[in-house]
């Protein structure tokens, strides 16, 4: 079956080698060693940017789109660009059987539109609620403009699978598989992970953690203004209920302000930063090493690096953003905090302590969770809707 993939993140080429950032590109690339499954991606270069890049085994074609530099531009760009790209979006969608795309941007909404019809099945990746997630990013006039445009896409994509029953929602979380729900029975949950069920911690082999010395707290993702790193520091060097080691893996343009943060609260010899580590066996071990895993986000749609970090059996406190509810049920596989609150950081913190025996139960049942989304459990449900007719 010749399956056609579009996702919304960028593509660069080396030679005739393809990389994508796109974290689901390891399940393709697992789909791809059959022989039931051909892929060919449709996308647009991106000039420069190589780093936390994923590459493609294999591939039948690469479908190139004209540049945009980001959502703003493309909507502004849109009438020109969509006349510009109609030989291309076309001939792509005639040349596949089914279509892989991720919701709800406008490139999206109108491949939805030729596969209609061109009668092609769609499996629609609805990966996050733009709604919640997109005007987050934004203050002001710009977050009015995204909030109104967030509410535009998806309404288009809500309508066309309610209209359309050759659409199958693969839904991240169950929140957003509930909303498609109200618009279609062919609604399945899934996430891309990376960590495989013998990475997950056995409950019997989880030590507790160990309040009366040093707690060592994990926060892995990219270092930007919007991960909540300046908060998580000012609340470090306040009044904690315990000693803690904070280990920072990533790095990013925030970084300097991080290193500056750190100096002035005076927490060097609390704080070590690690820098990026990419996923396998070292990155798990940090996750198994320390005891508590720290997501101060403004905005998300589900990390991974939180259901990694139930994987390797660490306590998750995390922003109450995105589809982080969708994992982090509070009080039973984690906590959740608002973002931008130290206080509440703070009382969360505060909480763990005092409610010892609590904190372990849900480090149990946090293990149970990552195993529902574990690779192969995620990758056979994939896998399952590709092979459908």
């Amino acid at each position: 079956m010749k399956i056609g993939v579009y996702l919304e993140t960028g593509y660069y080429k080396e030679g005739e080698t393809l990389f994508c950032e796109d974290i689901y590109t390891i399940l393709l690339n697992n789909l791809s060693r059959e022989d039931t499954f051909s892929f060919s991606f449709l996308g647009r270069q991106l000039g420069g940017k190589k780093e936390n890049m994923y590459r493609i085994d294999r591939y039948d074609r690469f479908w190139e789109l004209t540049p945009f530099n980001d959502l703003a531009a493309l909507c502004v760009e849109w009438p020109l660009f969509k006349r510009r790209n109609k030989p291309t979006l076309s001939a792509f969608v005639q040349s596949v059987d089914k279509l892989l795309v991720m919701s709800p941007m406008p490139i999206c909404i109108e491949l939805i539109k030729w596969a209609v019809k061109y009668g092609k099945p769609v499996i629609l990746l609805a990966r996050q609620d733009t709604r919640r997630v997109l005007p987050q990013r934004y203050r002001g006039v710009k977050k009015w403009f995204a909030t109104v445009l967030a509410y535009y896409f998806e309404r288009q994509v809500e309508r066309l699978v309610a209209k359309h029953k050759d659409i199958t929602v693969m839904a991240l979380g169950s929140k957003i598989a509930e909303r498609f729900g109200q618009f279609t029975h062919n609604v399945h949950c899934m996430a891309s992970s990376r960590y495989r069920l013998s990475d997950i911690m056995l409950p019997e082999a989880l030590p507790p953690i160990d309040w009366a010395h040093t707690v060592n707290l994990l926060f892995v993702g990219r270092v930007e203004v919007n991960k909540g790193l300046s908060e998580l520091l000012a609340c470090l060097s306040g009044n904690i209920p315990f000693d803690w080691h904070l280990t920072v893996v990533g790095n990013g343009a925030f970084m300097p302000e991080v290193k500056r943060l750190i100096k002035q609260y005076g927490v060097s010899e609390k704080v070590e930063l690690a820098g990026f580590i990419s996923f396998g066996p070292h990155l798990m071990e940090q996750y198994k090493s320390h005891d508590i895993f720290i997501l101060p986000s403004y905005s998300e749609g589900l990390p991974q690096v939180v259901l990694e970090a139930m994987a390797g059996g660490c306590f998750v406190m995390a922003t109450n953003v995105g589809g982080i509810p969708d994992v982090v049920d509070s009080g039973r596989t984690g906590l959740l905090f608002s973002p931008k609150s130290v206080a509440e950081l703070s009382r969360a913190f505060t909480f763990a302590f005092t409610h010892s025996d609590k904190v372990e139960q849900m480090r149990i049942e946090a293990l149970e969770m990552a195993k529902k989304y574990a690779f192969e459990n995620q990758i056979e449900i994939l896998k399952n809707q590709l092979k459908d007719k």
